[in-house]
């Protein structure tokens, strides 16, 4: 699309579309201000008609931009929309919670990727099907709205390949 934009032609095409729309206003204030003219009988019609001229490409490119829009977002609507839906009660209780400790941690330094704060000893963490563990009060009111993991977006109700969990941050062994 840069090249398209980069190119002289499209350069062009801008600069004759600023002269049209300059002469279309600057020709709606001449028009509206004179009167005929016995000299030069013809400029009040081609005035007339480069301002129509002008009025009917405004048109045409708003209507030209709402064709393809509309079909840009026709494509995009038979593809499924992620649905966003809420974990139950029951679900966000069955997962399980840990206690942190720094010691027995892979990371001491590990943070809930929710609000940013690194876990402290002691810090009761919900370990989600993905193995990513987050603050049990943050990923609680998450799983609220939206029962997919914060970072890998992974379905609390969905099975999940265990191959491809993360490292755990504070497994109480």
């Amino acid at each position: 699309m840069m090249s398209v934009t980069a190119s002289p032609a499209w350069r062009a095409s801008k600069t004759v579309a600023l002269l049209q729309y300059g002469w279309f206003v600057l020709g709606m204030v001449w028009w509206m201000h004179t009167e005929s003219c016995p000299d030069c009988p013809g400029i009040s019609k081609l005035t007339a008609s480069v301002m129509v001229l002008s009025a009917a490409r405004a048109v045409a490119a708003l209507f030209i931009f709402r064709l393809l829009f509309m079909q840009a977002g026709g494509a995009n609507e038979g593809e499924a929309a992620p649905q966003i839906s809420a974990a139950t009660a029951s679900q966000i209780a069955a997962l399980p919670v840990e206690r942190f400790s720094a010691n027995e941690s892979d990371d001491p330094e590990a943070t809930c990727s929710i609000c940013l704060t690194e876990y402290t000893d002691g810090s009761m963490l919900r370990r989600l099907p993905c193995g990513h563990d987050f603050h049990r009060r943050c990923v609680d009111k998450w799983l609220q709205r939206n029962k997919r993991c914060p970072l890998c977006i992974h379905a609390i109700d969905e099975p999940c390949d265990r191959s491809t969990q993360p490292s755990g941050h504070g497994k109480a062994e």
